[in-house]
C-alpha cells in the first residue's frame, strides 16, 4: 500500500534521502570491496517516519550495469528498509527502445522520487535514451527527483563521460532538480 505525503513533506524527505545517496555513493566508492557497512547519521534518520513510500527507477546500458545499479540502491536502502517502504523498477537501455515499454518508463519515471542512471561512459548516450530522458525531464511537473549516474571508472573515456555528466547536468538545471554523478564505480562481473 503506498501512503500518500504531503508535497512538502514528500519533498523535504526526499532531501534527505538523496543525501543519504550521495553519502552512499561517496562511501561505496572509497570502499570498494571492502565489506564497509553503509549508514545514515540517525538524525536523518529521525526525519523519516515509517509510513514514507520512494520511488527508484533504474536505466541501466546492460547486465552489468544493472549489477551495478542494483548494488548502489541496495546500499542506498540499506539502513532506510526498515523505516521506509521502497518501490523499485529496472529498465535496460533495450527495453526502452520498445514503444509501449518506453511510454512505461517515462510515466513511471515521470512519478518517481530517485532516477538511477547506470551506463558505462564508453561511447556518447544512444539517441533514444536522450530522447527519453528529454521526454522524462518534460514530464517533471509536482515531483522533484533526484537524478543519480553511476559511470565507470574514467580511463580513457574522460570526455565521454565529460559530455554526459555535462549534458545530464543542464537537464537537472533546466528543472531545478539534485543531480549526483559517481564515476568511481566498478562493474560488478559476478
Amino acid at each position: 500500500m503506498v501512503d500518500s505525503l504531503s508535497s512538502k513533506g514528500k519533498k523535504a524527505k526526499r532531501e534527505s534521502l538523496t543525501q543519504i545517496s550521495h553519502q552512499t555513493g561517496i562511501r561505496r566508492a572509497a570502499s570498494v570491496g571492502q565489506g564497509e557497512s553503509f549508514g545514515a547519521d540517525s538524525c536523518v534518520m529521525g526525519d523519516l517516519d515509517s509510513k514514507s513510500t520512494f520511488s527508484i527507477v533504474i536505466i541501466h546500458e546492460d547486465g552489468l550495469t544493472a549489477r551495478r545499479a542494483q548494488h548502489f540502491y541496495n546500499g542506498m536502502i540499506h539502513d532506510l528498509a526498515e523505516v521506509c517502504h521502497f518501490k523499485l523498477d529496472r529498465w535496460s537501455f533495450r527495453a526502452i527502445s520498445i514503444p509501449e515499454i518506453r511510454d512505461l518508463a517515462l510515466q513511471l519515471a515521470g512519478q518517481a522520487d530517485f532516477v538511477i542512471l547506470s551506463i558505462r561512459g564508453k561511447v556518447k548516450l544512444p539517441i533514444q535514451i536522450k530522447d527519453w530522458i528529454d521526454q522524462w525531464s518534460s514530464l517533471m511537473t509536482d515531483s522533484k527527483p533526484a537524478l543519480i549516474a553511476l559511470f565507470d571508472p574514467p580511463n580513457r573515456r574522460e570526455r565521454v563521460v565529460a559530455s554526459v555528466i555535462k549534458y545530464l547536468h543542464n537537464i537537472a538545471d533546466r528543472n531545478n532538480i539534485d543531480f549526483f554523478p559517481h564515476t568511481n564505480f566498478r562493474v560488478y562481473a559476478d
